[in-house]
C-alpha cells in the first residue's frame, strides 16, 4: 500500500513538471526543493522502466513514454480521488461544518439544490460558502475545498467534475438587429459583453486574435450572471459557461453562435474540486459523490442545449 502510495505521488510530480514547463517552476509552485522533485521524477522512471523527460539546460521535452503517460496520468489520479471520496464515506460522520468556495453563478445555479439534498439528509451538517467570481483554484486556510476552473493535469487530489465548454451566444433580439456573424473574428465589429479582467477563459481577448483590436465593449463586468442577464436583455454577445445558459439555449432564450469545438483551442479547461487535504473528511466526499451524480456524464447541462 505504501509503495502505492508513493507510486501515485510521483505521477503528480511528474504532471507537475509537465504542466510548470522546469523542475525548478514546480518545486518553487510546490514549495518543495528541486532535488526532491527531481528525485521523484527519477524514481517514477526506474518504477516504470523507461525515460519520461529528456533533460538539458535550455529546456524540458517529453519522451514519446513521457507523452503517453501525461496523456492517462491525469485520469487516473483524478479516478483514484473520486475512489478516496467514496471510500471516506465508509466511515466518518457526516456532521460539522462544510466550507468551501466557487464561483457565484455555479454556487446559486449547480450547487446550492444540491446543499440542500445534503442538510436534508444530513441535518447536524452546516455549511459556510466563500462566493468568488476567480477562476484560478487557490486554498484559502480553513476551506475543505474549492470549486474553480484549471487546466490538466489535475491539481493534487483534485476530482474533475466537468469539462468547461464555453458558449457565444446572444439574444434572437439582439441577432434580429445586428444581423448575422460570420466568423469569431467578426465578434470583434459587435456589441461584446465581458469580464472587466482578461486572463480568464471566458474574456473575448481569449478568443479574438491578438492583432485584432477589440472594440469598446458595451458592458464589462466580472459577475458572470450579470453578462448572462444582459445578454438576454439584448445589449450584446457573450462568452458564458454552459452550465450557465443551458436552460437559456433549450428555452431559445438565448442563440448559440459559436460552440467550443469552433473556439480558439489551449490547454482544456475543466471544473475541478481540489480537496485542503487527503483523505477528505466524510462531509466533503459525500458532496463530492452528489456532485458526481447530479452533473452525470456528460454534464446534464450540456445534455440537448446545442
Amino acid at each position: 500500500m505504501a509503495e502505492s502510495a508513493h507510486l501515485l505521488e510521483r505521477l503528480q510530480a511528474f504532471l507537475d513538471v509537465v504542466a510548470a514547463g522546469s523542475f525548478s517552476a514546480a518545486a518553487r509552485r510546490r514549495r518543495v526543493a528541486v532535488s526532491s522533485l527531481s528525485r521523484s521524477v527519477e524514481a517514477l522512471e526506474r518504477a516504470l522502466g523507461s525515460q519520461l523527460l529528456i533533460r538539458s539546460p535550455r529546456a524540458l521535452a517529453l519522451t514519446e513514454a513521457g507523452r503517453l503517460l501525461q496523456a492517462r496520468a491525469g485520469h487516473l489520479l483524478g479516478e483514484f480521488a473520486g475512489l478516496r471520496a467514496e471510500l471516506a464515506l465508509l466511515h466518518g460522520e457526516v456532521a460539522g461544518t462544510l466550507r468551501l468556495s466557487c464561483l457565484p453563478s455555479f454556487g446559486r445555479t449547480q450547487l446550492m439544490p444540491l446543499l440542500a439534498e445534503l442538510s436534508q439528509r444530513h441535518p447536524q451538517l452546516q455549511f459556510d460558502l466563500d462566493l468568488v467570481e476567480r477562476f484560478d483554484i487557490p486554498l484559502r486556510r480553513r476551506l475543505d475545498a474549492v470549486i474553480r476552473l484549471g487546466t490538466d493535469p489535475a491539481p493534487a487530489g483534485a476530482l474533475r467534475l466537468a469539462p468547461l465548454r464555453r458558449v457565444i451566444c446572444a439574444s434572437p433580439a439582439y441577432l434580429d438587429a445586428a444581423g448575422p456573424v460570420a466568423s469569431v473574428d467578426a465578434l470583434a465589429t459587435h456589441a461584446l459583453l465581458d469580464k472587466r479582467h482578461d486572463d480568464t477563459v471566458v474574456s473575448w481577448r481569449s478568443l479574438i486574435d491578438a492583432a485584432i483590436a477589440l472594440p469598446r465593449r458595451r458592458l464589462r463586468c466580472d459577475d458572470l450572471e450579470t453578462l448572462r442577464l444582459a445578454a438576454l436583455d439584448g445589449l450584446g454577445v457573450a462568452c458564458l459557461p454552459s452550465w450557465l445558459v443551458g436552460e437559456d439555449l433549450r428555452q431559445r432564450r438565448l442563440r448559440v453562435l459559436f460552440d467550443e469545438p469552433a473556439l480558439p483551442s489551449g490547454p482544456a479547461q475543466w471544473l475541478w474540486l481540489v480537496p485542503s487535504e487527503q483523505p477528505m473528511p466524510a462531509r466533503l466526499a459525500r458532496l463530492a459523490q452528489l456532485l458526481r451524480q447530479a452533473i452525470g456524464r456528460p454534464p446534464r447541462w450540456d445534455r440537448g442545449s446545442g
